[in-house]
């Protein structure tokens, strides 16, 4: 095989591996996750890694002093903070077998 058979196929896998890393990019700035605690008395949704938004069910109210609600919306926090890493996870291995295919 030529040197320029070699840099074309290498040149060919490296823009398939900028491309997979551009859709990876796009989809982790797409994902909105919901947190809950509560049983899902209490939301926050969390997109782009950012709080977007808070829903406190009235009944949650009605049965806790600020004290517990405050420690269920920290849960709430917690839970969509975890299930972002778990997503930014599971992309990164589906990158790393990306990169590992186009390599071999």
């Amino acid at each position: 095989m030529s040197e320029q058979a070699d840099f074309s196929g290498l040149l060919a896998r490296t823009q398939a591996l900028e491309y997979e890393v551009a859709e990876l990019a796009q989809s982790m700035s797409n994902s909105e996750v919901v947190g809950s605690a509560a049983g899902g008395g209490v939301t926050v949704t969390l997109a782009d890694s950012q709080f977007q938004a808070v829903h406190i069910d009235p009944r949650v109210m009605e049965t806790c002093d600020a004290e517990e609600l405050a420690d269920l919306v920290l849960a709430a926090l917690q839970d969509g903070t975890e299930q972002l890493r778990v997503q930014a996870a599971e992309r990164m291995t589906l990158l790393t077998e990306s990169i590992n295919r186009l390599a071999g």
